[in-house]
């Protein structure tokens, strides 16, 4: 009588057994699933509302890991970066505070980086004629003297321009926002390295920023 060859039996239940477990793959995977899809297209920064929110039924494969189903888990959030219609909806893509949303889109903010908000007159931030992620010389002029003005960071990144009560005014084509609102501050992101010695002139000094060329970095 031939002897069982059990390392032959082994094998073919395993593969019993890997075929078993692909088929059930499968057929969860084909469950179907009901998930959230943006209803129109969403700039960067806005505020989530009802209105901007589709459900989209598919089947579970197709699904993006962390989209989200929930309407309550995305309404009152901001966008991140632009997000076109239909595109499903994940939690990476929202931020619980506007301007954190507009940092995150405009400028990936780098090692050794940081951000600072800074008092600034509209003038002396180009009328207000700036975007998020552009890239900005920051000048120091001493209030009690008629010293030149002395570059304190050049090449940092303009974040979002702010009202007195710190509203965004970047995000001023938004209904709930007047855009006539003044202007407050500025919130940059700047090398760390030269963040103490720009905090220190806050308090006996202008702030002018000026457009820098932008070489790519």
């Amino acid at each position: 009588m031939r002897a069982i060859n059990w390392w032959r039996i082994g094998l073919l239940v395993l593969a019993l057994l890997l075929a078993a477990g692909a088929v059930a793959m499968y057929a969860m995977d084909d469950r179907p699933a009901r998930v959230l899809v943006l209803a129109r297209d969403v700039p960067a920064g806005q505020r989530l509302a009802e209105a901007d929110l589709a459900f989209k039924r598919t089947v579970r494969g197709a699904v993006p890991p962390g989209t989200l189903s929930d309407p309550d888990s995305a309404i009152g959030r901001h966008a991140r970066g632009p997000l076109p219609r239909g595109q499903y909806l994940t939690e990476k893509q929202l931020s619980p505070a506007a301007w954190r949303a507009l940092a995150e889109s405009a400028f990936p903010l780098p090692a050794g980086w940081s951000l600072l908000a800074l008092p600034m007159e509209f003038e002396h931030a180009l009328g207000g004629a700036l975007s998020p992620g552009q890239k900005v010389d920051l000048y120091a002029v001493a209030k009690r003297s008629a010293g030149p003005a002395e570059i304190l960071v050049p090449g940092a990144r303009l974040i979002d321009l702010r009202s007195p009560d710190g509203q965004s005014l970047m995000l001023a084509r938004a209904p709930a926002l007047d855009p006539d609102e003044p202007l407050g501050s500025v919130l940059i992101a700047l090398p760390r390295a030269l963040l103490a010695q720009v905090i220190a002139r806050i308090e006996g000094s202008h702030f002018v920023l000026a457009t820098a060329a932008d070489d790519g970095t």
